[in-house]
């Protein structure tokens, strides 16, 4: 039922962005600025009892065709065996990372492969309050002539939970989304 209810209001948002960055891509001005902005839901594999799911939110800037800082936010949900959740295993975190571009676009509009690593921390007061640690590999299609492309990565995660009765949590994660 909560997770019917996260996927609905995921899938909102997405729609909604995705009107209204279309609509604002669509200037002249934007074209050549290397700023991106991507969207993305995230789900990772159970360790010791508890799932982490969670949406990402990404503003990231290029320098030349290869190294990219990114400022991140993410909305996190630790979801325990049971199922059941709760306003206490909750987290929102903000943080920033690092990419690398390793295999560029060719003739052919594969899209781009980029390395990622990011740190997060939570931000508030929340019990499942934590760190986190993302390496992973990124692709995204080819972007040009279009606005949104589809993306989608695959890593491992590291999470350090600041309430010592919660383990270290260490996972693989994916994510689908977009960029604009």
């Amino acid at each position: 039922m909560i997770m019917e209810h996260l996927r609905t209001k995921v899938s909102l948002v997405i729609a909604a962005l995705l009107l209204g960055a279309n609509s604002l891509m669509a200037q002249k001005s934007f074209d050549t600025l290397p700023l991106h902005f991507e969207m993305s839901a995230v789900v990772s594999t159970p360790h010791k009892g508890i799932t982490p799911v969670g949406a990402t939110l990404d503003l990231n800037y290029t320098f030349g065709r290869k190294l990219s800082v990114h400022a991140i936010a993410e909305g996190a949900m630790f979801v325990p065996k049971e199922g059941t959740t709760a306003d206490y295993n909750r987290t929102c975190n903000l943080g920033g990372g690092i990419g690398y571009t390793f295999w560029p676009e060719d003739g052919e509009h594969r899209g781009d492969f980029e390395v990622r690593a990011s740190v997060t921390a939570s931000v508030g007061h929340a019990d499942f309050k934590h760190t986190g640690y993302n390496v992973g590999i990124n692709w995204y299609g080819h972007a040009e002539g279009h606005k949104v492309v589809p993306m989608v990565s695959v890593g491992y995660s590291y999470k350090h939970f600041s309430n010592a009765a919660l383990p270290e949590y260490h996972g693989m994660y994916a994510t689908l989304g977009v960029r604009f």
